[in-house]
């Protein structure tokens, strides 16, 4: 890397951005599309330099071709051009020494912020304050629902549920944090005591 790189934000044409060959990574579209509705488009996509192909930010340029393409408005802070065309803003001056790198750049870029998980006590104070606002949780990937299931794992984590000496646990991996909310609140149907646990 030499010494005046630097990193640096442009506007591009929505259709002249190159997707990763391969990207592992799933999206939640409506929530994407909540989340802009709610902030604007605030957060650039990542390019790579050496390959011209996204390393961060598939599911972003999805979602505003797909809004694009369906006559919506576009988000605050995507602009359009005189002739109709979508430029959205993209980090540029970064670039990986090998397709390898591109690929492990792009599961970190992701698995990282994914692996930190929350502080559930904070989560859910945060989530009631804002629940309380006019704009309540939209476009923040939580639900009512959500927050329900936070606050009854909270207080059945204040809770020690013992049989004897023995407690008896049974721990489910969920592909996402909806899916988890959902199995909590299947299991309270059920009578059964359930709380989250981010790993």
């Amino acid at each position: 890397m030499s010494d005046d790189a630097r990193l640096t934000t442009v506007y591009l044409p929505l259709d002249s951005i190159d997707r990763a060959e391969r990207n592992p990574k799933d999206h939640a579209d409506e929530d994407i599309d909540a989340s802009m509705d709610r902030f604007g488009y605030m957060e650039p996509m990542l390019l790579d330099d050496r390959t011209g192909r996204l390393v961060g930010g598939h599911g972003r340029l999805d979602r505003l071709i797909a809004r694009r393409d369906n006559d919506d408005e576009p988000p605050e802070w995507i602009v359009v051009d005189d002739d109709g065309t979508w430029l959205a803003p993209v980090t540029r001056g970064w670039e990986s020494v090998d397709d390898a790198e591109a690929l492990a750049a792009g599961i970190a870029l992701n698995r990282i912020g994914e692996k930190g998980g929350w502080k559930p006590d904070e989560l859910t104070s945060i989530l009631r304050e804002l629940a309380d606002t006019d704009q309540g949780l939209d476009g923040l990937g939580y639900t009512d629902v959500d927050l329900r299931s936070l606050e009854r794992a909270a207080s059945v984590a204040d809770t020690d549920v013992r049989l004897g000496d023995q407690r008896f646990s049974v721990i489910i991996d969920c592909t996402d944090e909806r899916q988890q909310a959902e199995l909590l609140e299947r299991f309270e149907r059920d009578g059964l005591s359930a709380r989250p646990l981010m790993m």
